[in-house]
């Protein structure tokens, strides 16, 4: 389930939302798994995996920090705003 929540703000106001996910009990996991681990400067770039948002560089950099995948091809996309683009498939 998708959350959603219209939000006005206001100049110089500090909105804070509360949300709390909860595991989907059909989701299924890999039993074997690879890691990716990303240097990309800025650390506050966007990272998808396969189209999906799975947090920002920060997250996925740095001793013992990096992203499990099931292994396979998996396309990787950085964005920050006002940057060139990049993705790379791997």
């Amino acid at each position: 389930m998708d959350f959603t929540q219209k939000v006005v703000l206001e100049p110089g106001k500090k909105v804070v939302l509360h949300v709390t996910m909860q595991k989907d009990p059909r989701a299924q996991f890999p039993t074997v798994t690879s890691q990716l681990k990303l240097q990309v400067t800025p650390e506050r770039a966007a990272v998808f995996l396969d189209d999906g948002f799975v947090g920002t560089v920060r997250e996925f950099s740095g001793v013992g920090r990096g992203m499990l995948v099931s292994p396979g091809k998996h396309r990787v996309k950085i964005c920050y705003p006002a940057r060139e683009l990049r993705s790379r498939r791997t």
